[in-house]
């Protein structure tokens, strides 16, 4: 396959790019690079945006790759030539389906042989701020070489605020409001991959749910070898602290199971009937009390497809 040379110009846009490529079912050796300048106030006069949909910020993208396959599926990444960078600056981006504006301060993506960077994320909508950055590994051998090949990433996502209420369109307490259970019909269950392996370290000072202000949320959340785990996550609410942890397996894929535990820290009695309808349901003394409550809690099961517990393997 050869393009040896694409350049397109629109109301003051440019975009560059070329491409060479041999052997692409066997071990593919590709050369390509991609150059682009485009102001997103633009895209309204060249392609159809839905009503209420606009763009604003500058998009520019200067990416080369050269190389074979197989040398980034061996590690070899002194043999693939992967370099470049793709910035987001001052992106302003509103919908009719979204609540809020996103506003993307900054966003810059590096390329290298050996993993894809995200080196900085500032970003918000409505009241939420967010921070992020990190790596995904072996990013072009998972795209362009075999399913088998393992996704590594690494993130760390952090904010000062952020306000799920406004984020989601609700802001009714779940203390007044009990949704209809919806019923899942599905027949296979849910799988983590056995490619991936990811992880995420979150720090939250303030996040805002249903009505409730939770603060200092500091945890981890992966997924490696088909299980979803949830590591050491912790959080002040309620005038105590919540530690949770729990895995999600499936490995075995006609019965996945579920790990889950939570230590509750000297939590408001009142608080929790307030903010949490089945307390309120199962004991209703319970707003009329005052005092502070401790708990630990652990359980185990297999689960079926719709995530209902098979009671006869429940222990807790």
């Amino acid at each position: 396959v050869d393009v040896q040379k694409f350049h397109a110009e629109f109301v003051g846009n440019t975009l560059d790019a070329n491409l060479k490529m041999r052997n692409p079912m066997s071990d593919p050796a590709i050369k390509s690079s991609i150059l682009a300048n485009v102001n997103l106030a633009t895209l309204g006069q060249v392609i159809p945006l839905a009503e209420g949909e606009f763009y604003n910020g500058k998009l520019n993208a200067d990416v080369s790759l050269d190389g074979r396959m197989s040398s980034s599926e061996k590690e070899r990444y002194e043999e693939f030539n992967a370099k470049g960078t793709l910035q987001l600056s001052e992106m302003l981006y509103k919908s009719a389906d979204l609540p809020n504006e996103v506003n993307i301060k900054s966003m810059l993506f590096r390329f290298s042989p050996k993993n894809l960077a995200l080196e900085n994320l500032d970003a918000k909508m409505g009241k939420s701020d967010f921070q992020a950055n990190g790596t995904i590994d072996n990013y072009l051998g998972y795209y362009l070489g075999s399913e088998d090949d393992l996704l590594k990433g690494k993130f760390n996502f952090t904010s000062n605020k952020l306000d799920l209420d406004e984020l989601m369109g609700t802001t009714t307490s779940s203390s007044t409001t009990a949704e209809t259970p919806t019923e899942t019909t599905s027949s296979e269950p849910l799988l983590i991959p056995d490619n991936i392996d990811f992880n995420l370290n979150t720090n939250i000072n303030t996040l805002r749910y249903n009505n409730m202000d939770i603060k200092n949320i500091r945890g981890n959340v992966g997924m490696k070898e088909e299980v979803a785990s949830l590591n050491n996550l912790t959080m002040n609410t309620m005038g105590g602290t919540v530690g949770l942890k729990g895995s999600y397996n499936t490995l075995n894929h006609e019965k996945p199971k579920i790990d889950f535990g939570y230590d509750l820290k000297e939590l408001d009695i009142a608080e929790l009937a307030k903010n949490f309808v089945t307390i309120e349901k199962l004991a209703p003394i319970a707003k009329y009390a005052q005092g502070k409550i401790t708990s630990k809690f652990d359980m185990h099961s297999f689960l079926k497809p719709d995530f209902e517990p098979i009671y006869s393997s429940l222990t807790g």
